[in-house]
C-alpha cells in the first residue's frame, strides 16, 4: 500500500510559511525501489543528498552566524534520518523534508511516487514539487451485479476491497405462462432489492468517511440501474462507469481499470484547461508567460495556475523581502519602497502565492502543452 501524508491543509500551511528569522532547508529524497534497491545504493544516494544540502548551506551569502549555526542544527538531524537502513519510508515513494530551526520546523512527510532528487535553501519551504503530487482523493470503485457488490476505496493505484455484498438471486425461469410470469417478478424483486441494499451500504460508508469520487464497474445493464438509486449526494461525485466482471476481477486488475479512467479524466481536465486559457485570453480571463502572470498574481486574480513539470525551465523572478512585490524583469530595486530585490526561482514563488490566494495549481504531467507560454499560464477569476 503506498502512502501519502500529504493533505491540503497541510499544503497550504507550508506555502504560507515565512520565518522571520532564518533560513528553511528544503529536501526531496526519491526512495524508488527499482533504483535504490540495496543498502549500497541508498547510502550513495542519500550521502550525495546531504553533501549537496551542506554544499547549499555554504554557498548562502546572505547567512548571519545565528541563522548559519541553525542549519548545521537542522544538517544534523537531515543527516540523522537519511540513515540508510533507518528511513522512515514506510510504504512511501519519496520523502519531502522541510527544516527551519529558528521557526520550530522539522517536518518529514511520505509521499506516494518517486521524485527528483533536490534540494533548496529559501526565506520559505520549497512547495512545488508538493503541489505536483497533490494531495490523495479518496475513490470509491463499486462493482456491482443483479447478485454481487464489491467496494473498492482509496486511492485508485492503491483502492483496496473494503466491502463485499452477496445477495442471492435466482436465474431466469424457462417455463412458459403465468409461472414464469410470477417468478420473473420475483426475481426482478430480489434484483431490485440487491440493489437498493447496496445503495444504502455505499452511502453509509460515505457519510462516515467520504469519498470525494466514485465510479461504476460491471455490466452496463447494473451499472445503468445502480445510478439512478444512488443518494443525491454520491451522484454528484459519480465520474463514470467502465465494464468489468465484478465477481472475478482480481483487486490489481480492478485498480489498473480504474486508473486507465483517471489517465482519461486527467488527459481530459488538461484539455479543457488548455482551451478555457485560450478561450480566457481572448476574453481577458486569461494570461500566459511568466510576466503576465506573475503580475496577475500580484493582482490576486489568478483562479487556476498552469505549471510545467520542468520548473528548470522557467526563469527566476524578482521579489521585494520587505513588502512582498513581484516581479518577472530585470528591477534590482522594488518600485514600491526600494529595497533591493532577490532572485527567487519562479516555481517556488508561483507556487507559494497561488496556494495562499486559494487558487488551484495545476502541474501538467508533460511539458509540451504550455512550452509555448513558456511553461507557465493562469486562467483569472476576473
Amino acid at each position: 500500500m503506498r502512502t501519502n501524508e500529504l493533505t491540503p491543509t497541510r499544503l497550504r500551511e507550508l506555502a504560507e510559511l515565512r520565518p522571520s528569522q532564518g533560513k528553511v532547508l528544503s529536501l526531496f529524497v526519491d526512495l524508488d525501489p527499482v533504483r535504490f534497491a540495496d543498502a549500497a545504493a541508498r547510502s550513495s544516494s542519500f550521502g550525495s543528498l546531504r553533501h549537496e544540502a551542506e554544499r547549499a548551506v555554504e554557498r548562502a551569502v546572505d547567512l548571519d552566524d545565528d541563522d548559519r549555526r541553525a542549519l548545521h542544527e537542522d544538517l544534523e538531524r537531515i543527516g540523522a534520518l537519511l540513515d540508510p537502513d533507518a528511513i522512515p519510508a514506510n510504504g512511501a515513494g519519496s520523502l519531502a523534508i522541510f527544516a527551519c530551526q529558528p521557526a520550530d520546523l522539522f517536518e518529514v512527510i511520505r509521499l506516494p511516487e518517486p521524485v527528483e532528487q533536490q534540494v533548496h535553501l529559501g526565506s520559505e519551504p520549497f512547495v512545488a514539487p508538493l503541489a505536483a503530487i497533490g494531495p490523495d482523493e479518496r475513490w470509491a470503485v463499486l462493482l456491482v451485479d443483479k447478485r454481487v457488490a464489491r467496494i473498492f476505496a482509496g486511492p485508485p493505484t492503491a483502492a483496496a476491497e473494503v466491502h463485499t455484498i452477496d445477495d442471492e438471486t435466482h436465474g431466469r425461469h424457462s417455463t412458459g405462462g403465468w409461472s414464469q410470469a410470477r417468478y420473473q417478478r420475483s426475481i426482478d424483486e430480489e434484483v431490485s432489492d440487491h440493489l437498493r441494499h447496496v445503495a444504502e451500504d455505499l452511502f453509509r460508508m460515505h457519510e462516515r468517511e467520504p469519498f470525494d469520487h466514485l465510479l461504476l464497474a460491471g455490466p452496463v445493464e447494473a451499472t445503468s440501474e445502480m445510478e439512478h438509486r444512488l443518494h443525491t449526494d454520491l451522484g454528484r461525485i459519480l465520474c463514470g462507469r467502465f465494464e468489468i466482471d465484478v465477481q472475478s476481477s482480481t483487486p490489481e486488475q480492478v485498480r489498473t481499470a480504474a486508473m486507465a479512467f483517471v489517465e482519461r479524466q486527467r488527459d481530459e481536465t488538461e484539455s479543457g484547461l488548455l482551451g478555457e486559457l485560450a478561450d480566457g485570453r481572448g476574453t481577458g480571463r486569461g494570461v500566459a508567460g511568466l510576466a503576465p502572470v506573475v503580475e496577475a498574481l500580484v493582482q490576486a486574480r489568478v483562479r487556476t495556475l498552469l505549471l510545467t513539470p520542468r520548473h528548470d525551465r522557467l526563469r527566476d523572478v524578482r521579489c521585494c523581502p520587505s513588502c512582498d512585490w513581484l516581479g518577472a524583469d530585470g528591477a534590482t530595486a522594488c518600485p514600491v519602497d526600494g529595497t533591493e530585490l532577490r532572485s527567487v526561482e519562479a516555481a517556488e514563488l508561483v507556487t507559494t502565492r497561488a496556494l495562499t490566494q486559494d487558487a488551484d495549481v495545476v502541474v501538467f504531467r508533460e511539458p509540451e502543452p504550455l512550452e509555448p507560454h513558456e511553461g507557465i499560464a493562469a486562467i483569472l477569476r476576473f
